[in-house]
């Protein structure tokens, strides 16, 4: 039992460095100000402590950043592959874990968006736990392997990929801390991988606008 709780303890630390990640990520609008303060103080308490910022400076690097003509995507199949084909079969592979364990995207909302993955692995840890505390030996082996795969196979290269792009593009001390952040918490889940490399370019001044988005996952809880 002592173990077990360990363990679960070590856990819900990690789910809020996943929880804090994927919100510190969206755009700073005044909303995501009053939000943010208070995941800003619990996150200093468990020893994550960012630099103070300007929210309008802050907007302005985000949008540059991340926004409709992105310097460096938060849609993590940009940077691990040019070919849009092999994108979307990443992409669809990675919303195949969505459905798995019945999460449903916001509309429009892409499967590798960053703070979309934070998000279900967020999710997928509290189900960890849930299934430990009930006693479910299966649902919690289950749910255990599919944050390793998951993990393993999107997350840890392409935050890699993400990271050391933002962290060659930015001189924003906030993201800069974040990109810190973001490695530790995610590389310190299943094992250490090989560096990754970015592979996105941004488009030229002239290509034409999209969209991103990113919203909340609805994300059932029981196991």
């Amino acid at each position: 039992m002592k173990d077990d709780m360990r363990i679960t303890n070590a856990n819900m630390r990690q789910a809020f460095v996943l929880h804090f990640l994927a919100e510190a990520f969206q755009y700073p609008d005044e909303s995501w100000i009053e939000r943010f303060r208070t995941l800003a103080e619990d996150a200093q308490r468990e020893g994550m402590i960012l630099p103070s910022f300007s929210a309008e400076e802050l907007r302005e690097e985000h949008f540059r950043l991340f926004g409709p003509s992105p310097a460096c995507p938060q849609d993590l199949t940009l940077h691990l592959a040019e070919n849009p084909f092999e994108q979307a079969r990443m992409m669809a592979h990675m919303a195949g874990f969505y459905r798995a364990f019945g999460v449903e995207q916001e509309e429009g909302e892409r499967s590798d968006n960053l703070p979309v993955a934070l998000s279900f692995l967020f999710f997928l840890i509290l189900k960890e736990r849930n299934a430990a505390l009930k006693g479910l030996k299966e649902a919690r082996e289950v749910t255990a392997q599919a944050i390793t795969d998951f993990t393993q196979e999107f997350l840890s290269p392409g935050v890699a990929a993400f990271s050391s792009k933002l962290v060659a593009l930015t001189l924003n001390p906030f993201y800069l801390a974040l990109a810190e952040i973001l490695g530790r918490g995610i590389f310190a889940i299943p094992m250490p991988l090989k560096e990754t490399i970015s592979l996105w370019e941004p488009r030229s001044q002239n290509a034409e606008e999209g969209e991103m988005t990113c919203g909340i996952l609805k994300q059932p809880l029981q196991s």
